[in-house]
């Protein structure tokens, strides 16, 4: 990892013995997120250093992260994981879709895309939207 400081990159020492695969910048505007192999999940920025979030029982690659609403939804290939009050769990209402590659929060709606499906969720209801070609 390296962190540009506006003049100069800096390399930052390995933080994780895991591949690393998203960056999620966090609502405080200090610190970032970021998500990898293994269940990775690190909070933190350059000045203080990072914070290991992980679970040791959840083994699937964290691909990307973001915030909506207070919790941060994270993508993996077992589905849509949810973070809230240091607790991990698999989104209830989408356990069935598998292969989340993809979460974004974007003008007040999260977008959460999988191998089958694009998922709208307002905050209240999660809506599905199929490809034709996937059915």
């Amino acid at each position: 990892m390296a962190f540009f400081n506006g003049n100069n990159w800096i390399e930052i020492n390995r933080i994780a013995t895991s591949a690393l695969y998203g960056i999620t910048l966090c609502p405080d505007g200090k610190n970032i997120l970021i998500t990898g192999q293994d269940g990775t999940l690190l909070k933190g920025n350059i000045d203080d250093g990072f914070k290991s979030l992980k679970n040791r029982s959840i083994n699937s690659t964290f691909y990307n992260a973001a915030f909506y609403q207070d919790v941060i939804y994270i993508a993996s290939e077992q589905g849509l994981y949810r973070y809230k009050n240091s607790e991990y769990s698999i989104v209830s209402e989408l356990s069935d879709v598998q292969g989340v590659i993809s979460v974004e929060e974007k003008d007040g709606i999260l977008w959460v895309l999988s191998y089958k499906h694009l998922i709208r969720f307002d905050g209240k209801t999660w809506d599905r939207i199929s490809h034709p070609d996937n059915d």
